[in-house]
């Protein structure tokens, strides 16, 4: 074994028990031991037409997309070629049980179409064998990876405003009630100064619209600065892929946050006219990044090596 084999196998021996130790790994597969077909079917449905109210449910179906999202930055790893491509039959054997399982296939294969997930379930099952870059810019891309998404992790105010593109309804919080809803700054960004137990739902869809725009802008530049290593740039973007091309209207839909944002600016008489100018710089570098990242140019390295 070389150096290089040897330290990729040290990345998968650590990489591995930390992703089974994950809380929301150990409770989906708690939530799967417990659910026969037909009710794992019934929790992880397509959410159109028969809507997911059900604040448990809710919950439940945001434990397995946090789940899929692990075994996800493994699929990173494995393109990277920051883990060697045999990843043993215990471990293969782990994920063909989870991401083989109908019902949690259906999920995120049929109805979100989230692509990770389905290569690491053939490389698993001996399949379509998942392309491997490899080099250090491969394996710096995937290590940058991992810090940058840990920082937007878990973040429940983010969760709610991509719930709102996703087309949730919090009892007549949506996506259109929500951009109406910020014609007022001082009163949309009211829970800015809020302690975290009494925000309102319109509080945090509105700190995660704001979350949301400060991602775009530092995703976009370090995906740029990985074009000589395509597939680990192309499986970054595809994490996140589904909030940019699983969305026709995601990037109206942002582009009104971005207009509302700066009539906010330009209405404002108590910000001085250097905040503006940055005010401003900063909308035209998030809408700048948005455009970017739902045009699609990213997927193509990934698609077409799979073609």
């Amino acid at each position: 074994m070389t150096a290089v084999a040897k330290l990729a196998q040290e990345h998968l021996d650590f990489l591995w028990p930390s992703l089974q130790q994950r809380k929301d790994v150990i409770e989906a597969k708690a939530i799967c031991g417990k659910l026969d077909d037909r009710g794992l079917s019934h929790l992880l449905r397509y959410h159109q037409p028969e809507r997911v109210s059900d604040p448990t449910e809710i919950e439940q179906r945001q434990t397995f997309d946090y789940a899929l999202q692990a075994y996800s930055q493994l699929t990173v790893a494995l393109i990277a070629g920051y883990v060697p491509a045999a990843l043993g039959g215990d471990r293969s054997r782990d994920i063909e049980a989870f991401l083989g399982r109908e019902p949690v296939r259906k999920y995120y294969e049929e109805y979100y179409r989230i692509l990770l997930p389905s290569l690491l379930r053939l490389h698993a099952k001996g399949g379509a064998q998942i392309p491997q870059e490899g080099g250090d810019l491969a394996w710096g891309g995937f290590q940058w990876f991992v810090r940058f998404s840990s920082r937007f992790e878990n973040d429940p105010n983010l969760r709610t405003f991509l719930n709102l593109l996703d087309d949730f309804d919090y009892d007549g919080l949506t996506i259109g009630t929500f951009l109406n809803a910020l014609s007022d700054p001082s009163e949309a960004l009211a829970g800015i100064v809020k302690p975290p137990d009494l925000l309102t739902l319109k509080d945090r869809a509105v700190l995660g619209m704001l979350r949301f725009m400060t991602f775009c802008k530092e995703l976009d530049p370090p995906l740029k600065a990985m074009a000589d290593v395509p597939l680990t740039q192309s499986a970054c973007w595809f994490f996140y892929s589904y909030w940019f091309k699983g969305f026709a209207e995601v990037g109206g839909r942002m582009e009104g946050c971005l207009a509302t944002l700066r009539a906010w600016i330009k209405s404002s008489t108590t910000m001085g006219a250097d905040a503006a100018a940055q005010g401003e710089k900063a909308v035209a570098e998030t809408r700048a990044a948005v455009i970017a990242l739902v045009d699609g140019h990213y997927a193509a390295p990934l698609v077409n090596r799979l073609k």
